[in-house]
């Protein structure tokens, strides 16, 4: 009749009998294999914490809770989750023009550039070579030092991203600079702390230095 099913005609009846004709939801009732609640909770927090994408998620995840999830399932939970996950607010420079510095024309180690890296970057490295570094244990954060005009570079490692192995590199860089007779005028007006403005925990950006 009418080209339609048995059953499809006293479902009808039924929703007619309720007084709502409209399309109900056909999302199972129960999930079998849906995520345990815990283990989103870790999830959702990871983060908050560091806002990263679902393949770091991933290996943070497997390093820090040994809980092994796909990236997929990892971008389910955060899409879900999304109203309660706040993503940092991005801060805008200063208004006004930036000074403008001519890092290339600089004198060995009057501009020195410091960086951070994750070294755990799957677009660098392979499975097999990040399955080797958290196997063995090895240290995730790469720190550099490296002056613009010589190319000259110091490097670090750390397992953790913090602004006191950040501290603690700016002031061995100082010292090394130190120790090779690198030193700041003695004009009063400057001094080595100058060199580095620390923009977050862990996070550097270069600025002009003082020779």
């Amino acid at each position: 009749m009418l080209g339609i099913t048995r059953r499809t005609v006293y479902k009808a009846i039924s929703k007619r009998k309720a007084g709502d004709l409209g399309d109900t939801s056909h999302a199972p009732k129960v999930v079998r294999n849906k995520t345990p609640k815990e283990i989103e909770e870790k999830v959702v927090l990871l983060k908050k914490k560091t806002n990263y994408g679902p393949l770091r998620l991933k290996e943070e995840l497997e390093a820090v809770y040994k809980i092994n999830l796909s990236e997929h399932t990892i971008r389910n939970i955060v899409r879900r989750n999304k109203d309660i996950i706040k993503n940092k607010k991005h801060k805008p420079h200063k208004k006004g023009l930036r000074p403008f510095v001519d890092w290339y024309s600089a004198k060995p180690f009057e501009v020195v550039q410091v960086d951070l890296k994750y070294v755990v970057d799957q677009k660098a490295l392979s499975l097999a070579q990040i399955d080797h570094i958290y196997a063995h244990k090895l240290p995730i954060y790469q720190w550099s030092a490296m002056d613009v005009n010589t190319r000259f570079k110091l490097i670090a490692y750390s397992d953790e991203k913090s602004w006191t192995n950040g501290l603690t590199w700016f002031l061995w860089v100082i010292s090394w600079l130190r120790s090779h007779g690198v030193s700041p005028p003695d004009d009063g007006d400057h001094t080595f702390g100058d060199v580095i403005q620390y923009t977050g925990i862990g996070e550097c950006s270069h600025r002009r230095t003082v020779t």
